[in-house]
């Protein structure tokens, strides 16, 4: 398999070397992301349905399989995904509607033998550490009545509450809307759903509303109360919205255990000179410390978790450049005035990328990128910097079928006590997807690494492989 894989992948380097690679983490979609559990790979999800009252059901079934290989160890894992919804069931004077969404999840080749160590070798994951059988996890599992009580909705379940905080528990959301729907109030309660920790005892509360003062400025406020293993936090967020013709203002503070914090964003969009504007500024007032924050991992935890003043401002403007082009330039700034942890440094980063869209053919997409990172010292580590250049290839076949291809390279620049070091790390991706008819699609992602870094700790991990195969069915 590594032979294979090999070859593979030093003819993808060297076509990948030609344009250089990679996105930013936010925008190349990773196996365990949202995109990909809902709707494999961008494939259009269950057609048709089922005819349920005078709704539709929907269930899709998706198989993954994950191989990830290097001289050390090799690791495999199979995953099934079930995913299933309801919609406008009438009920009443409104309707329902429903989400079911789980994985089960197995080991297949883990031994098993370090459990009792509570050690991870350098391929086992989660899973290996869990129970022999199969490992459950249950995303979304929830019913919704909007309208059934006049100007109401309600969700029962397992969700997503996302109002001025986001939150995934088990438990009720509701929601009522008054002046003409110019204010809505809303409430919900339940117990936060982690998947890693014993949440058992955990709770979560809120409230909050959001009043249209006008039909282009917006202002919520929400309160949010957290309690998880024996450490509670309340969490206060006040935030302002106004959208006009050619972008949006925002402005949030927000208040966690009495520690301050507040940020600033702004868009503007100019269609004739195909110019957009953004730029933000985050500040956090008060040093959050340890014991100070309840931690949950969950999407509330960015909110929870001990961290240092700062300050942080980033702006990044991206130009039309005729039909087929448009640039970007970036830069970002975070000075640290609080605590000093390897976490909460100050840096300086600059970004650039160069996009071509249908330049070749009506359906082809190259991005170039580049970041500079200059990253400041810290009690533990010294001054550092990294460059990273990359770029990707998205070619669409036809209706059914598209490709891509990508690879960064990463060079990292730091010192030690005997003198600075420079190592590097390159990446190469490639993949596919196929969509056979309206209930039946594949695809298939594949990853080379290679680290010059981990070479130098042992050889085995100098070359890394991963393979991910999905296989998605509509019923």
């Amino acid at each position: 398999m590594r032979k294979i894989l090999s070859c593979i992948f030093m003819l993808a380097l060297g076509a990948g070397s030609v344009f250089a690679s990679g996105l930013d983490d936010a925008d190349y979609t990773t196996p365990e992301s949202w995109q990909v559990h809902t709707t494999p790979q961008g494939i259009t999800k269950t057609a048709n349905g089922h005819k349920f009252g005078d709704g539709t059901l929907n269930v899709s079934l998706t198989s993954r399989y994950k191989l990830l290989d290097n001289d050390y160890q090799s690791d495999q894992n199979f995953y099934q995904y079930l995913k299933a919804d309801v919609t406008s069931v009438s009920v009443g004077q409104g309707t329902m509607s429903g989400v079911l969404f789980m994985r089960a999840g197995k080991d297949i080749d883990g031994d098993g033998g370090y459990k009792q160590s509570g050690r991870y070798y350098f391929r086992d994951d989660i899973l290996d550490a869990e129970d022999s059988g199969w490992a459950v996890r249950m995303y979304q599992g929830f019913l919704k009545f909007s309208g059934v009580v006049k100007n109401t909705n309600v969700t029962i379940g397992n969700q997503y509450v996302t109002h001025i905080d986001t939150i995934h528990m088990n438990g009720i959301d509701g929601d009522v809307t008054l002046l003409n729907d110019r204010l809505t109030v809303y409430a919900f309660g339940g117990q936060p759903d982690t998947f890693y920790l014993d949440d058992s005892d955990s709770k979560a509360a809120g409230t909050g509303f959001v009043a249209k003062l006008t039909d282009r400025l917006k202002l919520s406020s929400g309160y949010t109360y957290v309690d998880m293993e024996d450490e509670s936090s309340d969490i206060y967020k006040l935030r302002a919205d106004y959208n006009y013709a050619k972008g949006r203002v925002s402005g949030e503070y927000g208040n966690t255990d009495g520690n301050s914090f507040y940020t600033v964003d702004g868009v503007y969009r100019n269609s004739p000179t195909k110019t957009t504007l953004s730029i933000s500024f985050q500040q956090l007032l008060d040093e959050i410390g340890k014991g100070e924050g309840t931690y949950i991992t969950n999407p509330i935890t960015y909110s929870l978790s001990p961290y240092g003043k700062y300050t942080k401002v980033k702006a990044k403007v991206y130009q039309g450049l005729g039909k087929h082009m448009a640039a970007g330039l970036g830069a970002e700034v975070k000075n640290r005035t609080g605590e000093d942890t390897l976490d909460n440094r100050s840096y300086v980063k600059y970004s650039g990328n160069l996009d071509f869209i249908g330049l070749f053919t009506p359906d082809t997409f190259l991005s170039l990128t580049a970041d500079y990172w200059n990253i400041a010292e810290s009690i533990d580590t010294e001054e550092n910097s990294q460059v990273v250049f990359g770029g990707e290839l998205t070619q669409v076949l036809s209706d059914k079928t598209n490709l891509w291809l990508g690879s960064r390279f990463n060079r990292f620049e730091y010192d030690l006590d005997n003198g600075t070091e420079k190592n590097w790390v390159r990446e190469v991706y490639l993949g596919g997807e196929h969509k056979f008819n309206e209930r039946a699609a594949l695809s298939l992602d594949m990853s080379y690494e290679n680290s010059e870094i981990l070479k130098d700790l042992n050889t085995d991990l100098e070359q890394n492989y991963s393979v991910e195969l999905w296989v998605s069915l509509a019923i």
